[in-house]
């Protein structure tokens, strides 16, 4: 089954699921999943991603989706979205990061998995779950990164994570790459 999660004028998001696992035949219309996954239907923001979401064994697919409500304060906060059933419902992880906005997840080596999320100026936002998406740790800065851009985190092998992101002031430029090989404890 193909699935894709996107959002409306970043006020709710959708989801569109094919009916066959080749995505040959599709719905005539998507489904409006905001209030079941993010608690709130009335999202002063909403964005899932950028970049895409992943599956992990057993099937659970996991994607960032950052938003603002009054029930956030008016703030932005990064959590991530699951759903085991195919894309059929979907629900979002408990202790949502705060001030995470545009950020992706990446299963990391140690088992974990790992949300990288722009946190405006030159900073990220690096958060951690040990149960596939349900709780996430507290986030850690990852300061002077690059401007306020979102960025693409992807495993890249057995020990090793991939970062790509501007570098550097002055804007969306000098696009760089950073390696961790400790499930982005650090980076190179």
């Amino acid at each position: 089954r193909v699935v894709l999660l996107f959002c409306r004028d970043n006020r709710a998001i959708m989801v569109l699921s094919s009916l066959d696992a080749d995505g040959r035949e599709w719905p005539s219309a998507p489904v409006d999943i905001t209030l079941p996954a993010l608690g709130t239907s009335k999202p002063t923001w909403v964005a899932t991603g950028p970049p895409g979401g992943i599956v992990l064994p057993g099937g659970r697919i996991v994607v960032e989706a950052n938003w603002r409500s009054a029930e956030t304060g008016g703030a932005d906060v990064a959590s991530a979205l699951t759903s085991d059933d195919g894309g059929l419902s979907w629900s979002h992880g408990a202790d949502p990061v705060p001030n995470g906005n545009e950020g992706q997840v990446a299963a990391a080596p140690n088992g974990s998995l790992v949300l990288n999320a722009r946190e405006g100026g030159d900073s990220r936002l690096l958060s951690w779950s040990n149960d596939r998406g349900a709780t996430w740790s507290s986030p850690l800065a990852w300061p002077k990164v690059g401007s306020a851009c979102a960025g693409s985190m992807i495993r890249a092998s057995e020990r090793s994570l991939l970062f790509s992101h501007n570098h550097g002031d002055g804007g969306r430029r000098n696009l760089s790459l950073w390696r961790s090989d400790d499930s982005g404890a650090s980076w190179l």
